[in-house]
């Protein structure tokens, strides 16, 4: 019998796979498969206020819009060869999508990470520069947050803020309200209100916050009550 007759498989080895969704990147466990083309199952939520990737807590899931993903692309040296349920795929808020994607990879054995990047649909954009976040609450106005936060999101996205409100607020605080001023519009938070102060860790306070139509540069002002 000729040697090389037979082939030796390639050996995929992927510690971690890396999702990627609007510029953010989540890892989840990783793969291993005897051969260069092999299947994985990548579950996606529709959580537009956070990240889509990760078990964040629903807010006001009728507010949100659907997103239509209409590809996921695989970082060199991998290529996506087929994904069921076939895209373009809209999915509602929080309609949870499990898809099953056929990948290839290279002609060598190979050991490393993996990217699946999800694109969506061309959507139109804002620049939103956050100077400051200022807190105003019990007649006391406080600097919660002095660092500059810039975000490139797409018109009227939920993004999240987190407050520390040590600076501002005694145990057993309580807060019934919260207000967010124009161009911004409050969409929930974490705690859910009403709330209690009773704890450190109640001390941080997680807002969910609707950016605005335009361009934005200047303070985020949070009033609580």
């Amino acid at each position: 019998m000729k040697l090389g007759l037979f082939k030796k498989k390639k050996m995929i080895s992927i510690p971690a796979v890396n999702l990627k969704f609007r510029g953010e990147i989540h890892t989840v466990e990783g793969v291993s498969a005897e051969g260069k083309i092999f299947s994985m199952v990548v579950p996606f939520t529709n959580r537009p206020y956070a990240n889509s990737l990760t078990e964040a807590e629903i807010i006001k899931p009728s507010d949100f819009e659907p997103i239509v993903i209409n590809g996921i692309q695989a970082s060199q040296p991998f290529r996506v060869l087929a994904i069921e349920p076939s895209i373009p795929r809209r999915i509602t808020s929080e309609e949870r999508v499990e898809f099953k994607i056929s990948v290839e990879g290279p002609d060598y054995n190979y050991s490393g990470p993996l990217t699946l990047e999800f694109q969506e649909e061309n959507r139109e954009f804002v620049h939103v520069e956050i100077t400051k976040v200022i807190v105003n609450s019990y007649g006391r106005s406080v600097e919660a947050e002095s660092a500059l936060n810039m975000l490139n999101v797409p018109k009227n996205h939920i993004f999240q803020q987190n407050l520390q409100l040590m600076k501002i607020l005694n145990y057993g605080s309580k807060v019934v309200k919260i207000n967010v001023d124009q161009p911004f519009e409050f969409e929930g938070s974490n705690p859910k209100l009403p709330f209690v102060i009773n704890d450190a860790g109640s001390f941080v306070l997680s807002i969910y916050i609707k950016a605005p139509e335009s361009n934005f540069s200047g303070p985020l002002v949070v009033s609580l009550s």
